[in-house]
């Protein structure tokens, strides 16, 4: 009886004890290797960070273009509710990297006066970290046009032809003329920073999908194939690092492109000229995010867009680091 009792008793045990090595680490394994990256701010936080923008261009490999700017950027947190957030997002002044172009006065007047004219936005962000809209963006506009005529009329007491200047600022009031045009250009930064916020993440297990990206001549998008991928997670630092690229399908590019120059053949699509279109082109987005795991803000950030046409080449670069103060 003493015999059978025991032996039931270490049936149980060992199966215990089975159950844990295989079914517990199993489950610990699986939740230590994901982590869901989602707003956590609070009302009154303000973070400090340093922007840094690159614009590297080359020409048959040869360096035409280097210039860069650097800014501090302020977001502070002015509502938190389940819905969403408000934030206030604040540029500092412009600086110019490049030594030649901060000896060019008019250059340097330009940066100034948009400097003197730089105003806060508002912006509506759900519960995942997706921007919903602009809410000042009547009051950008109203900033936006007194930039727009202050430049101008430096360009017209340089003595530019009248009517290139006239034509100029036709087109660049085109761009602050209605609030989804503002929104498109205003809230591009702030998309790129939290682009990363609103999904789960783990290990080995990247993400991937499908998108368009506009045709800059006109027509049809193009079809382009994107990947998030959980590159380190360290739970005791708390910080996770995950990374983005996002790339135009090539075959489908060149099908674009003929298919926009015979539109402009027959005068279908007339927003650049025949000879602007290029035989090659491809398009490469790729971005780095290091996110503290408990806030979702983002620590560091690193984005790259590289276009290259032809023999020519064009590589955007901004980093944007947190400063603690």
């Amino acid at each position: 009886m003493f015999a059978r009792r025991l032996r039931n008793t270490v049936m149980v045990v060992t199966t215990l004890g089975f159950l844990f090595l295989f079914c517990v680490p199993r489950l610990a394994s699986g939740a230590n290797n994901s982590v869901e990256l989602l707003p956590q701010w609070k009302v009154g936080e303000k973070l400090h960070y340093q922007m840094v923008k690159t614009r590297l261009r080359l020409q048959d490999n040869k360096v035409v273009l280097n210039a860069s700017t650097r800014n501090n950027l302020e977001i502070e947190v002015l509502q938190a509710s389940a819905q969403g957030y408000i934030l206030r997002w604040l540029y500092g002044e412009t600086k110019l990297s490049d030594s030649k172009q901060t000896t060019e006065p008019l250059i340097q007047q330009m940066i100034n006066n948009l400097n003197e004219l730089q105003s806060p936005i508002i912006l509506k962000i759900n519960s995942l970290g997706s921007i919903e809209e602009v809410q000042n963006w009547e009051q950008i506009k109203e900033t936006s046009t007194l930039a727009v005529d202050t430049i101008i009329k430096q360009l017209q007491n340089l003595g530019l032809d009248k009517a290139m200047v006239t034509k100029m600022r036709v087109q660049i009031a085109s761009t602050f003329a209605t609030k989804e045009q503002i929104e498109k250009v205003y809230i591009r930064m702030p998309q790129l920073l939290f682009l990363v916020l609103g999904r789960t993440y783990t290990l080995s297990q990247p993400i991937e999908y499908k998108d368009k990206l506009p045709n800059p001549w006109g027509g049809e998008s193009f079809p382009s194939r994107g990947e998030f991928a959980l590159k380190t997670l360290d739970r005791k630092l708390g910080r996770a690092v995950v990374t983005w690229k996002q790339t135009i399908l090539p075959e489908e590019a060149k099908r674009i492109i003929e298919k926009t120059m015979n539109d402009l053949t027959v005068g279908l699509v007339r927003q650049a000229p025949i000879q602007s279109l290029p035989d090659n082109l491809t398009i490469e987005d790729a971005a780095e995010f290091a996110v503290d795991i408990s806030s979702g803000w983002i620590h560091s950030f690193t984005y790259t867009r590289t276009i290259k046409i032809n023999k020519s080449l064009q590589k955007d670069t901004i980093t944007i680091s947190r400063k603690l103060k």
